[in-house]
């Protein structure tokens, strides 16, 4: 076995089980909790190899003879992935609650994460296995009430699927990440999430940038939707008595 194969499952097996969710009390900081989807959200990576791709990692998958076998994978990163994450964590407490399993996808928020901005990481075992699909319950993240006084006005989720299907109000989605190195969906989310974190109820960022019952993609909205969403926003949190918010925190 190669060194870096044999440094890359000593990592991952010094990490399994060891990662807790950290305090993120949103006011004990001021920050909103943002939960990001890390595969074609943040990075692209497959079992194949990629045309272009930024690092390999490497972990063992069970087979049915229960020996183990050494897998690759190669991930790409979004365009502005890094800056995009350092620029959140400035208003926001990052969570990653993804749908795929813990034992690679930590191996690759390990390299993403360079410098710790990610406060927690929930993986496919707290996901709800419904319809053929795996769902995600914020009131997840919150595991034995590590996060005190968890406000659905404070937290949302960021996906390329519609998996928030039990607080459909607290998600938004974003195109998937094919590989494009072109991509600039990060640079577009960044502006919504500046403007929602000016918002004293992130539910009413997300109205006002679908205008619907159904999120669409950021990629179908120009820049200047982002500027009147700030300026709607911005206008809602300042002169709180000229609006009236219909939603109501769940206990």
């Amino acid at each position: 076995m190669c060194s870096d194969v044999k440094d890359t499952i000593r990592t991952y097996e010094a990490l399994n089980g060891s990662y807790n969710v950290k305090e993120l009390a949103p006011h004990c900081s001021g920050k909103k909790i943002i939960v990001l989807e890390l595969f074609d959200v943040l990075v692209k990576a497959s079992h194949e190899p990629l045309q272009y791709h930024d690092f390999v990692i490497s972990f063992i998958r069970d087979t049915a003879t229960g020996l183990g076998e050494i897998v690759p994978y190669y991930v790409l990163k979004r365009l502005g992935v890094e800056s995009f994450l350092a620029e959140l964590a400035k208003n926001y407490k990052i969570v990653i609650f993804t749908d795929a399993q813990k034992k690679y996808a930590d191996l690759i928020l390990d390299k993403l994460d360079i410098d710790f901005i990610i406060e927690g990481r929930l993986h496919r075992d707290l996901c709800t296995h419904l319809d053929y699909v795996y769902v995600k319950d914020l009131t997840k993240i919150n595991p034995s009430h590590r996060i005190r006084d968890l406000h659905w006005k404070d937290v949302f989720m960021v996906d390329v699927n519609p998996r928030c299907k039990y607080q459909p109000e607290n998600g938004i989605l974003v195109k998937p990440f094919d590989g494009d190195l072109d991509d600039r969906e990060l640079f577009e989310l960044a502006e919504f999430c500046k403007s929602a974190a000016e918002c004293n109820d992130v539910r009413d960022a997300i109205r006002l940038h679908t205008d619907s019952p159904s999120p669409k993609c950021l990629a179908t909205r120009k820049l200047q939707n982002f500027t009147r969403t700030a300026q709607l926003v911005l206008h809602h949190h300042r002169h709180p008595h000229l609006a009236h918010s219909s939603h109501h925190d769940h206990k």
